[in-house]
């Protein structure tokens, strides 16, 4: 039996399995089947005649992550050559429409042979980009069959996504041969594709196109705009909670009334991760006033209510808002949210133990002194209670943290030069 035919198999009988958990899921975040049925609609057909670079992220932090290399691969590659980008959820699509509209976006099927191969048969590309590490085995093997050269770029894996595949160490193998190069974020990142028997000559360490996406600050119009929507245009202190999971709110707000008593100006804003979670969030707050951030406007004020942030891509400029951040994801077992962009804003950042999924940013940020790790109510208090009353140590800590973010830009051109030498040894010449 053919193993796209088995894999077929087992994703049904899978998917069958987890639905109702999956369904669940989906409707807590405010997504719905909206976005399972979207994975189903056929992709636009595009021009056959044209050379075609195919990016497939899967959702928001992918998506952002691609804006810079996007940018990078305009530079680089000839105006005849089109870029077009897939996403997995529905949240991942509504940021390719608002930051990247100049780039054809459809949703990437589920990884079922006879839609991706469908997928392959509409988009025809020359080069299949695969941003972070994101590999199904049949989209793999349609690009094999059709010699398609693959590249992962801003390439990352975690210890504990590398211990399980390990333990499907000859499944990964059969994957990792289809790829021709995995660009990675760090040397750590690199080690743990050589622990799992990636040929070296594939592995090349070319940094994080984060760096370069958070170094795009946002309009200074836009950050007065937010101050004055926000009702701190008059220089009062903001604690924002960024990124936000189930678990971490009720901590974040339990704070908040503690550090109220010492700052009795003290704004506070939480944003969800996952904007459809405002349901659970406001029954936390117990009693204490509040408003959503889409119900602001710039001719009404808070007026010192706690702000829940519901709008889709504003966090990133929300940050240049604040005075002190907790990022959020790390409190619980989750991984923890992008610390680079509070970073870049150069505000002074808590987080939580759980911050494996940026484990090297993190590292840099607290050896910098941008960021301080934290475990409970207590320790955040404590450490935000520095920041709040000694204003030069915050400003100290945002520099650094900024600092941090300077030094290491110029991935995404790297990434862009990569994927220009596999494009052409595929086209005979770019």
């Amino acid at each position: 039996m053919p193993m796209g035919l088995i894999l077929d198999i087992l994703y049904l009988v899978a998917g069958i399995v987890a639905f109702p958990w999956y369904y669940m899921r989906l409707r807590r975040t405010g997504r719905g089947l909206r976005q399972v049925f979207a994975r189903f609609k056929s992709p636009p057909k595009f021009d056959l005649t044209r050379y075609r670079v195919w990016i497939h992220a899967v959702s928001v932090g992918e998506v952002l992550a691609a804006i810079p290399l996007v940018e990078s691969l305009f530079a680089v590659l000839p105006s005849d050559i089109d870029v077009v980008l897939s996403v997995s959820t529905t949240s991942g699509m509504d940021i390719a429409k608002q930051k990247l509209p100049q780039v054809p976006a459809f949703y990437c099927p589920p990884d079922f042979s006879f839609l991706m191969e469908r997928a392959f048969r509409k988009t025809e590309p020359s080069l299949l980009v695969l941003m972070e590490l994101e590999l199904w085995p049949n989209m793999l093997a349609r690009a094999a069959k059709r010699k398609i050269p693959i590249v992962v770029v801003n390439g990352r894996i975690s210890e504990r996504s590398a211990t399980g595949y390990k333990r499907i160490g000859w499944f990964f193998r059969r994957m990792a041969r289809r790829i021709s190069m995995f660009g990675v974020q760090s040397p750590e990142y690199a080690r743990r594709l050589l622990d799992l028997d990636v040929p070296e000559e594939k592995v090349v360490v070319l940094g994080n196109i984060k760096y370069d996406l958070v170094l795009k600050n946002p309009p200074e119009a836009k950050v007065k705009i937010l101050r004055r929507v926000l009702g701190v245009s008059d220089g009062r202190p903001v604690f924002l909670a960024g990124s936000t999971h189930p678990g971490e709110e009720k901590v974040i707000i339990d704070v908040y009334k503690r550090l109220k008593k010492d700052v009795p100006s003290l704004q506070l804003v939480i944003v969800p991760r996952h904007n459809g979670r405002v349901g659970e969030i406001t029954p936390l707050l117990d009693g204490l006033p509040f408003v959503l951030r889409s119900n602001l406007d710039e001719r009404e004020s808070p007026q010192g209510k706690v702000i829940i942030g519901d709008v889709m891509g504003e966090l990133a400029a929300m940050y240049y808002t604040a005075t002190v951040v907790f990022v959020g994801g790390s409190l619980i077992d989750h991984g923890g949210q992008n610390p680079l962009e509070p970073a870049a804003a150069g505000r002074p950042m808590v987080f939580g133990p759980h911050m494996f999924n940026f484990a090297a940013e993190a590292a840099l940020l607290k050896e910098s002194g941008a960021a301080v790790e934290i475990t409970d109510a207590d320790s955040i208090y404590s450490q935000l209670s520095i920041w709040l009353k000694d204003t030069e140590s915050a400003a100290k800590a945002g520099l650094a943290g900024r600092k941090v973010t300077e030094s290491h830009r110029g991935a995404a051109i790297r990434y862009a030069e990569v994927v220009r030498k596999y494009l052409a040894e595929n086209m005979g010449g770019v």
